[in-house]
């Protein structure tokens, strides 16, 4: 490890709106805890490695509709992982016992985020009220190369799911991404 960064922060909203010469109608409170913790690694081989986890919790009280209360609570881990390939010491392969020596850079990434989201409803003397209650992945990994000054090139792809526990749907998808640019 040659470097290590350790970040955190938390900030409070409270909005009130309503008559200027009257009560108060609706009150937010927002809690955002953003990140509560995130961490940058630097590593002596070149790895470079963040991972941040987030905290937004809001409440809102409506006097107007009989003190109705929203919490909200959303949640986000991110982690992303990058490696730079030097084209001047080469990459030595898992199944190949030579380095193998590319005229310019190389870099790989590999990002993985899961998210929440979750809202609920009520109201004195009644039960709670499930809104929205979702769990969100996606897992991604690319790559980007220098073939010359003036031809670049990349490859994506990125697996994500959601999952949507109240109505009880998941949804999966795949993206595969080429993408080449020309300067001229």
């Amino acid at each position: 490890l040659s470097s290590l960064t350790l970040r955190s922060g938390f900030s409070r909203v409270t909005d009130e709106d309503g008559p200027v010469d009257a009560a108060v109608e609706r009150t937010i409170q927002t809690d955002t805890y953003g990140p509560i913790l995130g961490w940058d690694f630097v590593f002596r081989n070149g790895v470079r490695a963040s991972l941040a986890s987030s905290l937004t919790k809001a409440t809102s009280i409506d006097s107007r509709i009989y003190g109705v209360t929203r919490d909200r609570r959303t949640t986000n881990s991110d982690l992303r992982i990058t490696k730079t390939f030097p084209a001047a010491k080469g990459i030595k392969f898992p199944f190949s016992k030579k380095v193998v020596r590319l005229p310019n850079d190389l870099n790989l990434n590999l990002t993985c985020n899961v998210t929440g989201d979750k809202q609920v409803t009520s109201r004195p003397g009644e039960q709670e009220y499930l809104e929205t209650d979702t769990k969100g992945l996606k897992v991604g990994s690319g790559t980007t190369y220098n073939f010359s000054r003036a031809i670049t090139g990349g490859f994506n792809f990125e697996y994500r799911q959601n999952d949507d526990r109240k109505l009880g749907i998941k949804r999966r998808g795949i993206t595969v991404d080429l993408n080449a640019a020309f300067t001229f």
